[in-house]
């Protein structure tokens, strides 16, 4: 929810794999695009899901349960409107659904990772992998992980290879 993004500090919290909240450094590269979206969404509270479901039947589903009037609300109005200006909040949208849309627009794209659509995961490992090769604890606390250990666990073929670089250098000389 946006209640959960610091657009001031540009942190988040996020419910992390340690099973309880973590704040997250939200980076210089995605805030103009989040605070654009912001401006877009105009969500008309707080509690509003960054990334709202767009599965209609959900919508409705959420306008149902708020209010009894909702055949006459929705006679004239699209669901979103209602949404909006009922300050009904729409469910978030699932992993599923994010999947989803990614893959559509990777599609309309021609975008293909191993001939494949891009997963979600993706971007973050590849953060990881750049942060990686230029600061092993960098990337470390940004991916959140509970050690260095994990991220050198996650990212051990960069160490094989960079290992393997670095020997090749020593017998040449």
């Amino acid at each position: 929810t946006w209640s959960r993004v610091d657009r001031e500090s540009w942190t988040f919290r996020v419910w992390g794999k340690s099973q309880s909240w973590e704040d997250v450094s939200v980076l210089e590269q995605a805030r103009d695009a989040i605070e654009r979206w912001y401006q877009v969404q105009d969500p008309p509270t707080d509690e509003w899901p960054v990334f709202p479901t767009a599965h209609a039947p959900s919508k409705y589903a959420v306008v149902r349960e708020a209010r009894e009037d909702v055949e006459e609300l929705l006679a004239d109005a699209d669901v979103d409107a209602v949404l909006q200006e009922y300050e009904i909040v729409p469910p978030a949208i699932t992993t599923h659904g994010a999947r989803k849309v990614l893959a559509r627009i990777a599609e309309n794209a021609g975008v293909e990772v191993d001939g494949e659509a891009p997963k979600l995961h993706g971007a973050r490992r590849g953060l990881g992998d750049t942060l990686f090769r230029k600061d092993r604890g960098l990337a470390s606390d940004i991916l959140r992980h509970s050690s260095l250990s994990v991220t050198k666990q996650a990212y051990s073929h960069i160490d094989a290879s960079e290992r393997g670089d670095a020997a090749s250098e020593l017998l040449d000389e």
